[in-house]
């Protein structure tokens, strides 16, 4: 059996390369037309919300403009961070397009005959399904012979362009690493308080640091087991990234727990405070300081062995993506404790109901109770709520509510 999964593997690991060199070349070709003054050119500015926000606004207009064949730029005047492109800590998008702001919007035609198309920030939605337009069905579908989530991969990859790092953002995330040694198994954790807790249409919930560590436990138990089994008997340290915008939550990795459970376990805490306290605030979480804090966590979470977070929050989701570029298949690396990956634009996957359940409370448009079940019924599950129970919507009765998992698979 093991040489099987070994074979198997080995025959992932090609068809995933091959499928990384071809996003690559289409990108690279798509962003270094051979001649600057007839290529058409699709212009985007950053919208008006947080770091994740903003990448993610990027990445659908990357996605866009692969399908159109048009170079894709931006507005720096409009990223909030640095408001100055030499002090921006990323690589140019396109290195022949320096300056969106010097192009003349037009109207009328067809958007892919048009030289210059410009996507306003209020008219930019995001991504309506999970094939990429300009990915053809046969290379999506050797996408899923090799990872479990082939629409954080592709976005994963989207995403790593963006982000290419100047030497001295390099630079940082190269020191950062040090200190943190990934060369030992770390599970990170993200922690999105602040503002997402308050901000309205937000789908955020406070949860303390105690209900992210019993996840953390259950990967460690897990990797332990694996170790036996290669006769090593030594427990793990029950190391941690903690990435954060509250900096009183380091407070709690500090005092003793009411039953001194987690402090017995001896949790060995990484990370930086600093970091922490910038992004607390609105004003300095704005600034370069602010955006250099934020790409380091992203990383270092991104390098972790796996993530407990909520995936409400747009960095977590960030994160996560970049870590599909990574690995062969990284899709199970992360534990959300509210939503589902995905959950702003679409399901995170699809049950069938096994046995049939009858709510003990009717759901309704404004509670998340429960719905009834009958044997067969396609479930549009959004998360696990870590309590027994799915939310998501049932396909026949269009309902939306809660599904003990044990009911359905």
């Amino acid at each position: 059996v093991k040489n099987l999964i070994a074979y198997d593997k080995t025959w992932q690991t090609k068809v995933a390369d091959q499928a990384k060199e071809i996003i690559k070349r289409k990108i690279e070709s798509n962003q270094n037309p051979p001649d600057c003054e007839t290529a058409s050119v699709c212009m985007t500015s950053y919208s008006g919300c947080g770091f994740g926000c903003k990448v993610h606004m990027f990445e659908w207009v990357m996605s866009l403009s692969l399908f159109l064949n048009k170079v894709i730029i931006f507005d720096n005047s409009s990223f909030g961070y640095t408001g100055n492109i030499t002090n921006d800590p990323f690589k140019a998008i396109s290195p022949y397009f320096t300056d969106g702001t010097v192009y003349s919007k037009t109207t009328g035609g067809d958007v892919i005959d048009e030289k210059f198309v410009y996507i306003h920030t209020k008219l930019r939605p995001r991504a309506s399904g999970l094939k990429p337009r300009y990915t053809t069905v046969d290379f999506w579908s050797r996408l899923y012979s090799f990872h479990g989530n082939p629409k954080a991969w592709i976005t994963g990859h989207h995403i790593r362009y963006i982000l290419r790092p100047k030497p001295v953002m390099e630079d940082i995330i190269q020191k950062s690493e040090k200190n943190v040694n990934f060369s030992q198994p770390i599970v990170g954790i993200h922690i999105r308080r602040t503002d997402k807790l308050t901000m309205e249409g937000e789908n955020a919930r406070f949860i303390s640091l105690q209900q992210y560590l019993p996840h953390v436990d259950q990967w460690y138990d897990k990797y332990d087991l694996s170790q036996r089994r290669k006769n090593i008997t030594i427990p793990t340290e029950r190391r941690i990234y903690l990435a954060t915008d509250d900096p009183s939550v380091w407070e709690e990795t500090k005092n003793n727990y009411p039953n001194q459970l987690y402090r017995l376990k001896g949790y060995k805490f990484f990370g930086f405070q600093n970091l922490a306290r910038i992004a607390s605030n609105l004003t300095s979480r704005s600034t370069l300081f602010g955006l250099l804090g934020v790409v380091v966590d992203v990383t270092m979470l991104s390098k972790c062995d796996a993530m407990v977070c909520s995936l409400s929050s747009e960095v977590a989701n960030l994160a996560f993506e970049l870590r599909q570029t990574q690995h062969l298949d990284a899709s199970n690396d992360v534990i959300p404790l509210d939503l589902g990956y995905g959950y702003e634009f679409l399901v995170s996957r699809v049950h069938i109901a096994v046995y049939a359940h009858k709510a003990k409370v009717k759901a309704t448009n404004e509670t998340f109770d429960e719905i009834e079940l009958m044997q067969g019924d396609i479930l549009f599950t959004i998360t696990n709520w870590w309590n027994g129970f799915f939310n998501g919507i049932n396909e026949r009765t269009g309902e939306r509510g809660l599904y003990p998992t044990y009911k359905v698979k």
